[in-house]
């Protein structure tokens, strides 16, 4: 599991392709599966996957942080700015779930009738750093707790800017 997070980390930071940040990433939280984790890695502007975990005692259960059972990474695929298709098959749902993103409520209306509700974190994100100016510096959030900062320098050292 965490080799495959570097690889989508790696993909998201290095693939090269301007990303248009989809309002699909991020955490959520699932009405059905209570205190489980969700979430929504984009990957290229098309291509996202799906993370998270069930309670151990099923649909319903509410997970505990000891017991629960992770499953991911699921392939989706984003249509427009405001819809997704996730293929829940590998954890025996549907191939073709579809979604769409409601602003009003920041969450993802799903067609079998569940709502996944955006979780707002403070630090994920992109920032600027005036010891390197024009130098990324990216923080993204791997698990609840548990997060990466990606960054690069310009070769001269502090205070040169980054070419690009």
């Amino acid at each position: 599991k965490n080799n495959m997070q570097a690889v989508i980390l790696s993909l998201l930071l290095f693939s090269g392709e301007a990303l248009n940040i989809s309002p699909f990433r991020g955490q959520y939280s699932d009405p059905n599966h209570p205190g489980c984790a969700r979430r929504i890695v984009q990957v290229t502007n098309t291509q996202g996957a799906v993370f998270g975990a069930d309670a151990a005692g099923g649909e319903g259960v509410p997970c505990d942080g000891t017991t629960d059972v992770p499953w991911g990474p699921l392939n989706a695929t984003f249509g427009d700015s405001e819809s997704i298709v996730v293929d829940f098959s590998p954890k025996g749902g549907p191939s073709d779930l579809s979604g769409v993103f409601n602003d009003d409520t920041s969450a993802i209306d799903w067609d079998d009738g569940n709502t996944w509700s955006k979780i707002t974190l403070p630090f994920p994100g992109q920032y600027s750093d005036p010891n390197h100016p024009g130098c990324a510096r990216r923080i993204v959030q791997v698990t609840n707790t548990q997060g990466a900062v990606f960054g690069a320098d310009a070769a001269g050292g502090e205070g040169v800017p980054c070419d690009g």
